[in-house]
């Protein structure tokens, strides 16, 4: 349970610098319940899952908040094992669905309703799961409950994920349930700090351009000098979805150069 709603957290045994100590399974409900995220197929993972829904007694329906595969992997045997439908929004990479949802359709359970809530940012297809009637949000990979999110073009998109956390924070839920990490008690702060340190990163974007053309090589240590080496491969995918906003927006200046393509301040 969390705190005191109908809720089991399964941890997949799937830790990595990208998931942490691995995807948070979610088991919403009392008699009648929903599967958020089954997560990686393993085969231990999967039966604590299943048995977690037998206890309680059936799922109405298996949902996903993004196609990405430590969320998705066991989704087709997970939906097998409980016959129950498989419900996400549709994607090119997603698993075969039985149900696609669109922004606002809502799921029913024993607990009230999950509402599917279209945020794109992280992915095309990220849906968060609003449970109005307890004042939560699952948030997939909109938020982590440690650290921050990556941003990967061009299935990821800065703007989007900007609009989507503003989304998010104008529900005013009481708690955020992310894909990964802990529970989030404080979502409108969180939620801020999570907008601020994109709109810092933005800023020493800009302060790292000037009206000479540089690479992303050139711009990544400079941008990203307070992130630990190891992570700087995957710094780089936000560091281009920075840039492609600011290129939207006319804000900087995207050219070919010989060292390949390159970013200068507009004007």
């Amino acid at each position: 349970m969390t705190s005191t709603l109908p809720i089991r957290v399964i941890l997949a045994p799937n830790p990595s610098p990208l998931t942490g100590k691995g995807t948070n399974t979610y088991v919403v409900g009392e008699e009648t319940v929903v599967v958020i995220d089954p997560g990686p197929a393993d085969e231990g993972h999967m039966d604590r899952v299943e048995g977690a829904v037998r206890e309680r007694g059936g799922a109405v329906a298996v949902v996903l908040t993004h196609h990405h595969l430590d969320h998705t992997q066991a989704a087709a045997e997970m939906a097998r094992r409980l016959d129950t439908p498989l419900a996400a929004f549709p994607h090119p990479e997603s698993p075969a669905l039985t149900r696609e949802l669109a922004d606002g359709d809502e799921v029913a359970f024993t607990g009230g309703v999950l509402r599917a809530i279209h945020t794109p940012g992280h992915a095309r297809d990220h849906l968060c799961l609003w449970w109005p009637e307890a004042g939560t949000i699952f948030t997939g990979d909109l938020v982590a409950g440690e650290g921050y999110i990556v941003i990967d073009p061009p299935d990821g998109d800065m703007s989007d994920y900007l609009d989507s956390l503003r989304r998010v924070r104008e529900l005013g839920a009481r708690s955020l349930l992310p894909g990964h990490g802990p529970a989030i008690a404080t979502p409108a702060s969180y939620i801020d700090a999570y907008i601020a340190h994109r709109l810092e990163r933005e800023a020493k974007v800009l302060a790292a351009l000037g009206h000479e053309p540089r690479t992303v090589a050139q711009l990544l240590p400079e941008v990203y000098d307070d992130t630990p080496g190891a992570m700087l491969p995957i710094a780089t995918r936000s560091l281009v979805a920075h840039l492609e906003k600011l290129a939207r927006e006319g804000r900087i200046e995207v050219l070919d150069t010989p060292a390949g393509r390159g970013y200068r301040l507009r004007g």
